[in-house]
């Protein structure tokens, strides 16, 4: 069974020649990509993908149903209740980029254990 080498940000990929089920095909696709996005580093992973991504989701949508829940009445009230929550969504969107990140380590970790095992 040949094996053929890859070379794909820094690392290197051995492929088998053999036919891969669609998980695993799956799988080695996804550890790819976070291979590539993990080489960005963990502070601009957790900055993007949770501080702002789900900050801007989450806290956009929240913002968009209070205002039609008050009728789109703004006053100081429903203003400082803004600032709290966008504090509150910062917060939580980083808790969310460092949880994914933890995650995403984990499996790739455990799947590189994996590949040198069965080398």
């Amino acid at each position: 069974m040949g094996v053929r080498k890859k070379k794909k940000s820094g690392k290197v990929w051995s492929e088998p020649k053999v036919k891969l089920s669609k998980t695993e095909i799956k799988e080695l696709d996804l550890m790819k990509k976070w291979e590539v996005t993990r080489a960005m580093g963990k502070f601009k992973y957790v900055l993007l993908k949770g501080t702002i991504a789900w900050s801007v989701l989450t806290g956009g949508i929240f913002i968009i149903l209070t205002m039609i829940t008050n009728k789109f009445l703004i006053n100081t009230e429903i203003l400082m209740y803004f600032l709290k929550m966008i504090v509150i969504f910062i917060g939580m969107g980083t808790l969310f980029g460092l949880f994914s990140w933890k995650l995403s380590e984990k499996r790739y970790q455990s799947f590189i254990k994996i590949k040198t095992e069965s080398k």
